[in-house]
């Protein structure tokens, strides 16, 4: 090789290196900018959530029992502002050429369960929040919500609909069913399992299943032979 051909190497090399440097520079400014651009973004996200929760347009929630701080999630509060959003936007179009009729149909259809469903749970809690009020329920409460995260026994996703911590280790538990079905013992049995998910050893346990649709004999053994288990009926409810 001439001595030519080497030093036409060595600045291709060089120029190389020098070219893998300048893109080493570059990614390291591109994930400086990017890291400065999430923490701007969390920022104005955080400060955004906070205003609604203030407005009580959203409300923050955490699960009741165990949990670990990570398990954060804001839900919209009104449930005007949750039918609207759920709904106006997907079929907005439709509604500006007069289907009024035709989108109220599909969504009584498709969706209004469920959505009543989340609503219902709501109901639910209130009614627990009285009778503990009153004084049926012997609980004097230091938080009421829901609990979501692992099962310990099956190790998957799970939840449960109305949690209520007693100042004094006390544990009510409640599991909401906005379904055309009787509920069956199986609900009653997940309900029990799922508490064990939710508190360590509570001093005392209370079992609530609330059912639009009854419950079939088999729930009803359960909730006699558990004896800490009520079921309640959708016109209790109201009473």
């Amino acid at each position: 090789m001439q001595l030519a051909d080497v030093k036409r190497l060595q600045d291709q090399i060089q120029e190389l290196r020098e070219r893998l440097q300048m893109r080493e520079r570059e990614l390291v400014t591109e994930r400086q900018e990017n890291e400065e651009y999430r923490r701007n973004a969390e920022a104005t996200q955080q400060a955004l959530l906070k205003r609604l929760s203030e407005l009580g347009v959203v409300r923050r929630d955490t699960p009741v029992g165990r949990a670990n701080k990570k398990q954060v999630t804001y839900r919209i509060a009104d449930n005007l502002f949750r039918f609207w959003h759920s709904f106006v936007p997907r079929y907005e179009q439709a509604i500006d050429f007069g289907q009024t009729d035709a989108v109220a149909k599909r969504i009584c259809h498709n969706d209004l369960a469920t959505f009543v469903g989340h609503a219902f749970e709501d109901v639910c809690r209130q009614w627990v929040i009285r009778r503990m009020a009153e004084g049926s329920i012997d609980v004097l409460p230091s938080r009421v919500g829901s609990w979501w995260g692992t099962d310990v026994i099956s190790h998957e996703q799970a939840d449960v609909d109305v949690v209520a911590a007693g100042s004094d280790g006390e544990l009510v538990c409640g599991e909401c069913k906005w379904t055309n079905d009787a509920v069956d013992a199986r609900v009653v049995e997940t309900l029990e399992r799922r508490a064990l998910s939710v508190m360590d050893q509570p001093s005392s346990a209370h079992f609530f299943v609330f059912s639009k649709s009854g419950f079939a004999d088999s729930a009803r053994r359960e909730a006699k032979r558990a004896g800490n288990v009520r079921l309640v009926g959708i016109d209790e409810l109201f009473e």
